[in-house]
């Protein structure tokens, strides 16, 4: 397992209800060309989220298969970690 992720101070910071939560399970894989689009589709939704990134879900050299102005474009209303508690 990952470490898991204390996103409660982060959560406590956004509006009641306003966050997507966003994880596709501990199974799933994906192409990097999916991930990246769905980067771009959360980054563009303009949305506050959370989104569980497992190391592994990507089968890929890259060590970080989000796009380069990902983090940039997330600042303050998006929130990556690779495992926190669903609660």
């Amino acid at each position: 397992m990952w470490f898991e992720s204390d996103c409660t101070h982060w959560l406590d910071l956004q509006q009641h209800a306003t966050v997507l939560y966003v994880s596709f399970g501990s199974y799933s894989h994906i192409t990097k060309n999916d991930l990246v689009e769905i980067a771009y589709g959360l980054s563009l939704s303009k949305v506050s989220f959370i989104w569980l990134l497992r190391p592994d879900i990507v089968r890929s050299d890259d060590p970080n298969p989000l796009p380069k102005d990902f983090e940039g474009e997330i600042c303050g209303r998006g929130l990556v970690v690779p495992w926190c508690c669903q609660k």
